[in-house]
């Protein structure tokens, strides 16, 4: 089946259309990024480079719904500061991980200004739009503004991958293939633990 969404190159699955169509946000549709689309990989969809970016680049903003439960949580979540969680929007749902990634995500909204109602005021003037009451519920709304940028050149159809860093409680096998892989889908600083935990668990296991 054939989407007709602006941001997709290819023909998808079913169960790729239901994830699209879960995970699209048609009042964002306008703001997508021109210098990339949405196509299939080895781990379902990904996003990829249309053009060259240059480092420290620029691709888009990561627009999406405001969560402010601390205890929300999703498979496509993003830290978005204090108790908040970004549940990001096409096409930067799509985003890998890989080990050595070739985009991070920065929040431009510094931490001094996380107070609500400074955000608020903030993200409003930034965005310049007198309308910008619609937007509650969504980042616009809690003066989160998040940026893909990139970490290093990035040619033409090069896929764009993000760090997930997750905590341990949500590692799982890593498929990314690049030659920094660390086997599992985990923040860095936490792996060493992680694999000393999961080898003391197999020891007990065994040990019964």
């Amino acid at each position: 089946m054939l989407i007709e969404f602006p941001f997709l190159a290819c023909e998808l699955t079913e169960l790729e259309r239901e994830d699209v169509e879960n995970r699209h946000h048609p009042h964002f549709a306008k703001s997508f990024p021109k210098g990339i689309r949405v196509d299939r990989t080895v781990c379902g969809l990904g996003v990829f480079a249309v053009r060259k970016y240059r480092e420290g680049a620029r691709i888009g903003r990561v627009r999406g719904k405001i969560f402010a439960d601390p205890d929300y949580s999703s498979n496509y979540c993003i830290d978005a500061g204090g108790s908040m969680s970004l549940e990001p929007a096409a096409p930067f749902c799509f985003l890998n991980h890989s080990c050595e990634p070739n985009c991070q995500l920065l929040n431009y909204i510094d931490e001094n200004e996380w107070d609500d109602t400074l955000r608020r005021k903030l993200a409003f003037e930034r965005a310049n739009r007198p309308q910008a009451k619609k937007f509650a519920g969504t980042d616009a709304a809690f003066g989160v503004e998040l940026w893909l940028e990139t970490l290093r050149d990035i040619e033409p159809h090069e896929q764009l991958t993000i760090d997930y860093a997750w905590t341990e409680d949500r590692a799982i096998p890593c498929l990314c293939g690049s030659p920094k892989c660390r086997g599992w889908i985990i923040a860095e600083e936490l792996l060493e633990e992680f694999l000393a935990s999961r080898k003391t668990r197999k020891y007990s296991i065994a040990g019964r």
